[in-house]
This record gives structure tokens, C-alpha cells and sequence, in this order.
């Protein structure tokens, strides 16, 4: 019942965000449909990277066109030094350069670098030095200084489909031991224009604010929709697989040393000022204490979430979820207003941001808390500022309670990130 509810309001949903989409013919007439450079071409088209003749076509392979398409390929390589292209493109141009390194170099254009780059892993990643404390009545003061390093690689293995990753590495500084190295996600990825699949150990996060899954999960997830490449337009994502106990929250009525099963739908549809969306998700395992669900083995969390931005700087939030099979704790809802916008690769980007939330610990399974936490209610305030470009710093502070108890908690964040 609750994902024929949910599913009835995501096609209410997809009524209002969708809008009627003219099928594009092949802006390369004689390029053949069955050569693997045919989609990378025309998806550098569509980017904006690479032109044609006047006439939009490619005059061929046939033709010796593997010449003009030289000229067409060194054109995109020039522009790749003038304009922002994306990482993506940039491999679908290494790739067309490899094969036609000959005919590149016939015309004085080095392409050694980019043939031995086309396969090469790209890296990302980010240094973060984070002070949490908290004060509570019974427990008096608790504090800790940590730092992380996350390594974020991805290769491509053909124009639509690369691998991606993230290891981390985590060091209390009070302890002054050496971090270990952990290998967090790992999974395929295939884009294209409204369908995105991924496969593997995979990142599940909703636009909830985080407020549900901040986590991992092993399986699978299909995205289908016009949102995916464009600003405004609707996502609906299936998905499906296994979460460990150490993912969800401790007080989540899980003590067992076995994953749980996982499904779950969610939709966001994106139109001018106004975000909306709703999920559902099932969770099943065997070995869960019955004190704590209604079916004994079945969580069952249904969201809906949204915002609406006044200007490009202020925005209001708010989602809500519930899980129908649990005995205790069962709602989380909150709401936040944000001012700024801050983008730690743009030096001088700010945010401020106000907040209060209430998250029940069986239905806010997974989130992220920095100064709430799941089991806990209470205000919230926060700063992000970018001091230098890729380097953030923000600052948050929580006051509140927690839920079962009463018990007041006052929780402060402190966090310095450098990413590259």
C-alpha cells in the first residue's frame, strides 16, 4: 500500500515536471550509427565541444574524412585550453584522438599525452580536519578531533560507461594512531541521455538533506528522466540490494551481524523555483529484535520532501518521513532556510543557514548529523565560507534534546576541508 500511494504521487509528480521532449535527429547525417565514435561525436555536438561542417554533417570514414575529422578533433582539443569541459568529454576526446593519432600528428598535433591518458584513472579527493563537541547534563563534556582523507578515482571504459570509487582513511588525533584505508564504494556507471544505471557498492543519498540515507549499499539502481542532463525536468530511481548493520543507526533495532535486504523508489522532479519529491523504501531482516517493528523483520519508510527558492541566494526546505512498522520513534520531519551559496571551488562563496529538526531514529535509518543527530530534536544553525579556492571551512551548532529521554544536548561542529 505505501508504495502504490508513493507511486501514485510520483506520477502526479511527473505530470507536473515533465514537459513534452521533440526527439533530435542525428546531427551527423553519414556518420554510421554502428561506429563507436558515432555517439561520442554526436554527444560533443550536443556539449558544444565539437563542430562539423556547415551543413552538420561529417563527410566520412568513407572519404577521407579521417582528415577532416582530424581537424574537427584538434579544434575540440584547442578548446578543451579555452573553455570548461567536462570531465566526461574530456575522455570521449582522448579516446577519438587515440584512434586518430596518425592522422593528428600528419597535421603537427601532439597527441601522446592524450593516448596515454585515455585509460588512465582520474582522482579526486579531499583533506578534512573536523572538531565535534557536546555537552549533556549526564554525561558532561565529550569532544573529538579527526582527520579524513578521501581518495575519489574513476576511469572511463568506453563514452558511456566508467568505474568509480572512494577509499577512505580516518585518524583520531587523540588516539595518534595511523588511519586505515577503507574501501567505501565501488560500482559501474553507464550515463545516457534520460537513463542511468549503476552497478555495485553504491551511493545512496536522497534529497532529503541527507535527513534518511547518507550511506552505502551493495546492489544496483536504474534513473530514468529528463532531470538527469538538464536543470529543470523529473528523476525516478529504482533500486536495490543489501545494507550492512555498521550503515544504519545503532538504535535501529539491528543486533545481528548480517546485512539487510533493501528496495526502494524515489522521485525528484525540478520546475523553475520549486523542487519536489518522494521516496519509499523496504528494509528486511531476519535476525531484527521484534521489540522494535511491528512486523518483527520489516522496516517500511515512506519520505516526501521539498523546497522552493526565492532568489538565487534564499532557499526553504522541509521533508518528512515515517516508517509504518515501527513502535517507537517512527516520524522525522524537518525544515531549514538557507541564505548564500557556498561552492568551496569558488574563493569568497558563503552560506548561512538556520534549521530545526526532529529525527526520529527509526525512521531517519542512515542520515547524516553533524550537530543533530537520529534520536535527537532541536534547533540547528550553521556557516560555510571558501577563505581560498577548494578550501572550505563551516562551522555548526545544535541545541536541543534527545527524543526518549528529554535529556538536554547542546553540540558543536567545526570542519576544515581542502579538496583536489
Amino acid at each position: 500500500m505505501m508504495f502504490k500511494k508513493i507511486g501514485m504521487i510520483a506520477v502526479a509528480l511527473t505530470v507536473f515536471f515533465t514537459s513534452s521532449v521533440l526527439a533530435a535527429g542525428n546531427p551527423f547525417a553519414d556518420v554510421p550509427a554502428d561506429h563507436w565514435a558515432y555517439e561520442a561525436v554526436t554527444e560533443l555536438v550536443s556539449d558544444g565541444v565539437l563542430t562539423g561542417y556547415d551543413d552538420m554533417t561529417l563527410k566520412g570514414q568513407r572519404e577521407i574524412t579521417r582528415y577532416e575529422m582530424a581537424m574537427m578533433i584538434a579544434r575540440a582539443m584547442a578548446a578543451e585550453k579555452d573553455v570548461e569541459v567536462s570531465t566526461r568529454d574530456k575522455q570521449m576526446i582522448a579516446q577519438l584522438a587515440a584512434e586518430f593519432s596518425d592522422d593528428l600528428n600528419a597535421l603537427g598535433v601532439r597527441v601522446a599525452c592524450l593516448e596515454q591518458q585515455a585509460d588512465v584513472v582520474q582522482w579526486n579527493g579531499k583533506v578534512e580536519y573536523t572538531n565535534k563537541q557536546a555537552r549533556t547534563s549526564a554525561a558532561g563534556r565529550r569532544s573529538s578531533n579527526a582527520l579524513l582523507l578521501r581518495l575519489e578515482p574513476s576511469a572511463a571504459i568506453e563514452p558511456h560507461w566508467q568505474v568509480k570509487a572512494r577509499l577512505e582513511a580516518a585518524q583520531e588525533l587523540s588516539k595518534d594512531e595511523t588511519g586505515t584505508v577503507r574501501l567505501e564504494r565501488v560500482y559501474a556507471q553507464g550515463d545516457y541521455d534520460a537513463l542511468q544505471l549503476k552497478f555495485g557498492k553504491l551511493p545512496l543519498y536522497t534529497n532529503e538533506e541527507g535527513m534518511l540515507w547518507d550511506v552505502q549499499c551493495s546492489g544496483a539502481a536504474a534513473s530514468f528522466g529528463g532531470g538527469l542532463k538538464r536543470q529543470d525536468g523529473a528523476v525516478l530511481t529504482l533500486l536495490g540490494g543489501r545494507l550492512s548493520p555498521e550503515e544504519l543507526s545503532p538504535d535501529f533495532g539491528i543486533v545481528s551481524a548480517e546485512a539487510a535486504d533493501l528496495y526502494g523508489i524515489n522521485f525528484d522532479g525540478t520546475k523553475n523555483k520549486i523542487l519536489a519529491g518522494a521516496g519509499a523504501y523496504r528494509l528486511k531482516n531476519d535476525s531484527w529484535d521484534s521489540a522494535y517493528f511491528s512486523a518483527g523483520n520489516t522496516a517500511a519508510i515512506w519520505s516526501l520532501h521539498g523546497a522552493y527558492r526565492f532568489t538565487d541566494r534564499l532557499r526553504l526546505s522541509g521533508a518528512y518521513a515515517e516508517n509504518t512498522k515501527a513502535k517507537s520513534q517512527d516520524t522525522a520531519w524537518q525544515t531549514e532556510l538557507d541564505y548564500g551559496t557556498y561552492r568551496p571551488e569558488m574563493q569568497g562563496a558563503w552560506q548561512l543557514y538556520s534549521a530545526y529538526r526532529q529525527l526520529g531514529e527509526s525512521a531517519a535509518a542512515a542520515g547524516t548529523g553533524d550537530a543533530l543527530h537520529y534520536g535527537q530534536k532541536g534547533w540547528e544553525v550553521g556557516a560555510k565560507y571558501a577563505p581560498l579556492k577548494n578550501v572550505g571551512v563551516i562551522l555548526k551548532y545544535g541545541d536541543g534534546e534527545r527524543i526518549d529521554s528529554h535529556q538536554g544536548i547542546k553540540q558543536y561542529f567545526a570542519r576544515v576541508e581542502c579538496f583536489f
